[in-house]
């Protein structure tokens, strides 16, 4: 590996870490970490693809096979995980389930098996059974419409063009909340048991159009990357750049905490504030020159980066098994927590390094 991608590495093992101490109910804040995910993927993209005059055509067809292409190293796990929580949702209704039941979770089970499971705007919905695979199910949405932004890129690109899109689109980022109150009252009229809040939840966290803006920023990014890369590689830029997102990671945990509760637009500003965090690190670390990724980028991070695509799959699944047993067994809740944190990290790890070595044979960073 180069030492760049090994940086990018790293922040995948940083986001997923996050993610999990957030599930872990460790009151980890994972929302930049969800946004550097699909910034990351995009990113990769168009980097990886650089050199390439066209990847794809751009028939449906064409764009489905792509997408497909892409999804199909997880799937498999995928399919496991998801059945798994089937398994664990009849265990967790055994005292009360009837036929309503089993046919709703049929139901559940056949959008995450379709792999659309994130386009169902009613809470509870998209991360039914195997809560995360939602991501999976996004992000074979964006694999489907990435041909067509490198094709942009590739035909009309230039700097401004990648700056001007950056910036549009986190405009666009701070309005779709608004476009999603809008679209609420009358879609939660469609969808029987959805109320207005539940949908505004969704669009603005699983829905796939909204998680194209962050995908989109990142495809842009890697486009400004690969043209600016030996100009932005310059220590004193790196470690303006670190005191930068420090300080600015500060100021969106005050704002999530202090200001953001305080308004209507609740979801608008934290999904702003974060996504801009979300930017500046993986500017940090594919940068790569600064302080904070020389110090999080190691062997561990490398390594735990390499399997961050199977944790993340496999590890709510995990924390939700022990969490459910140790309930059922009488522990506290701050018991159950001291138990499962390090219980389901180290076995969600061995799972993860156990599906790799069988499955997935050597890793290589892929978008």
């Amino acid at each position: 590996m180069t030492r760049k991608t090994d940086s990018l590495q790293a922040l995948r093992a940083i986001a997923a870490l996050w993610i999990f101490a957030s599930h872990a109910h460790l009151g980890a804040v994972q929302i930049w970490a969800v946004a550097v995910f699909f910034m990351l993927s995009g990113f990769l993209m168009m980097y990886n693809y650089r050199d390439r005059e066209d990847i794809c055509g751009f028939s449906v067809k064409d764009c489905v096979k792509f997408s497909a292409g892409k999804i199909k190293k997880l799937y498999l796990l995928h399919l496991v995980t998801t059945f798994a929580a089937l398994l664990l949702a009849v265990y967790e209704a055994r005292s009360y389930i009837n036929a309503a039941v089993l046919a709703t979770l049929l139901k559940k089970l056949a959008l995450n098996i379709l792999l659309v499971q994130s386009w169902v705007p009613i809470k509870g919905w998209p991360n039914a059974l195997n809560g995360v695979s939602w991501y999976l199910s996004t992000a074979a949405f964006l694999y489907f419409v990435f041909p067509y932004i490198f094709r942009l890129f590739r035909k009309h690109g230039s700097l401004t063009l990648a700056w001007t899109l950056i910036g549009a689109l986190f405009v666009l980022e701070y309005a779709f909340g608004g476009i999603s109150r809008l679209l609420a009252r009358p879609v939660s009229f469609v969808f029987e048991g959805a109320s207005d809040m539940d949908v505004y939840a969704v669009f603005n966290y699983e829905f796939p159009l909204f998680r194209l803006i962050d995908f989109s920023i990142g495809c842009a990014f890697g486009y400004i990357f690969t043209h600016r890369e030996q100009a932005m590689k310059t220590t004193r830029f790196a470690y303006r750049l670190d005191a930068l997102c420090v300080f600015f990671y500060g100021f969106a945990l005050w704002f999530y905490n202090n200001v953001v509760p305080s308004t209507s637009q609740v979801l608008e500003l934290r999904n702003l504030v974060f996504s801009m965090v979300a930017l500046l690190l993986l500017a940090v670390f594919a940068i790569d020159r600064g302080f904070i990724s020389r110090v999080l980028t190691n062997r561990l991070t490398v390594a735990f980066g390499g399997l961050s695509a199977y944790f993340y799959l496999i590890h709510e699944l995990i924390i939700r098994g022990c969490m459910t047993l140790l309930a059922e067994r009488g522990f506290a809740f701050e018991l159950t927590l001291y138990i499962t944190v390090p219980l389901s990290f180290v076995l969600s790890v061995l799972l993860s390094m156990g599906w790799k070595k069988l499955f997935a044979g050597r890793a290589r960073l892929r978008a």
